[in-house]
């Protein structure tokens, strides 16, 4: 008798494994989905090294074209990446970011420059974007303090600088602390 239960037990397990497979096939998808799985890209189907999308760009809503302030961290971080890889995909537009205020001097110009840090959800990365605020202020008195919370919304432009190099920037109508 044991050497009969000893000869079942394979056959049971394999059964059992069977059906258990049967039951996940069986499995009904939602009605939205057609399949669990993404295809496997390869070099032969010629998806493989095809140029990356840019995120989808929000709908305008009034005059601001990317409102950074109503997204999330990863969201955030997806776009403003975009705005350096992509800068052309983005010239022009009018920008709404929500961070923390920096300042910094150029020891050898002395020039002062301007940005907003928005953190990542851990805080941990922080991701800057230099700005220009537009008409006539003055520093500190115009300014809010070092490391406090700004909206700014402006034109998302780009200039060329010595060595075929582009850096790009917010060009400033409203700052808020």
């Amino acid at each position: 008798m044991k050497g009969q239960a000893a000869n079942l037990l394979p056959i049971f397990l394999i059964l059992l494994l069977s059906a258990g497979c049967k039951a996940k096939a069986q499995m009904q998808l939602p009605p939205d989905q057609t399949s669990l799985e993404e295809p496997v890209r390869t070099p032969d189907d010629g998806s493989f090294g095809a140029k990356r999308e840019s995120p989808p760009l929000p709908q305008k809503s009034g005059k601001i074209d990317v409102d950074l302030t109503k997204m999330n961290a990863n969201m955030i971080y997806s776009y403003i990446f975009e705005m350096i890889v992509e800068p052309d995909n983005y010239l022009g537009k009018t920008i709404k970011v929500t961070g923390f205020f920096y300042s910094v001097v150029d020891e050898e110009s002395g020039e002062r420059y301007y940005a907003v840090i928005i953190p990542d959800a851990l805080a941990c990365c922080k991701q800057g974007m230099e700005f220009k605020w537009l008409g006539e202020h003055s520093y500190p008195e115009d300014y809010p303090a070092e490391n406090q919370e700004i909206t700014i919304t402006g034109t998302y432009k780009t200039e060329s600088m010595e060595g075929d190099i582009t850096y790009s920037f917010l060009e400033v109508s409203d700052l808020t602390f």
